[in-house]
């Protein structure tokens, strides 16, 4: 991938939200570890600000994948017990 000179490498939150189409709280969640983060995603922290890199976050959306399920935490219900 090339980056023209005008391009920024680095990403706000507003700016990843607004390429995603997903909301700034979820970023937020993610960033502060409440979920999840996406697989292969570069993070990066300046200061009080979360940057995300701009050909990481490319790289994941064209591989199509979901950002990854949390666990659920406690004993697992009868369904899942049966499932397994």
């Amino acid at each position: 991938m090339e980056i023209s000179i005008n391009e920024k490498i680095l990403l706000s939150i507003k700016e990843v939200a607004a390429l995603t189409s997903s909301s700034e709280s979820w970023w937020r969640g993610v960033l502060r570890g409440g979920k999840p983060l996406p697989p292969g995603l570069v993070v990066m922290r300046q200061g009080r600000c979360w940057k995300i890199s701009r050909a990481s976050l490319y790289a994941w959306i064209s591989s199509g994948q979901p950002p990854a399920t949390p666990r659920r935490r406690g004993r697992p219900t009868k369904a899942e017990q049966q499932g397994r």
